[in-house]
């Protein structure tokens, strides 16, 4: 959801830079949702310890996302359509 919401969103500030800026992040949310993909499609059986540390990446994925779009997401300004006989605001 946040590679989603960061690129592929056109209000989001880093749909607006060039490719050879983000391709760093574009790499890293890539091959880790890869990476994850691939181990439910092998039937990996991982230990303990990196399951609890999956765990917590997707906690801090999704505190992330929560974050990003409180913080950073430029929202666009709603266009209302004006009810007849309504006043204008004083």
């Amino acid at each position: 959801m946040l590679m989603l919401d960061i690129y592929a969103s056109e209000t989001s500030p880093i749909y607006r830079y060039p490719l050879f800026k983000t391709i760093h992040i574009r790499a890293a949310l890539a091959l880790t949702s890869a990476g994850a993909l691939f181990n439910v499609l092998t039937g990996s059986v991982p230990p303990l310890s990196e399951v609890v540390l999956n765990v917590g990446l997707a906690f801090f994925f999704s505190w992330l996302l929560l974050f990003y779009n409180r913080y950073f997401k430029i929202e666009r300004p709603r266009i209302t359509r004006k009810r007849k006989g309504a006043k204008a605001p004083e």
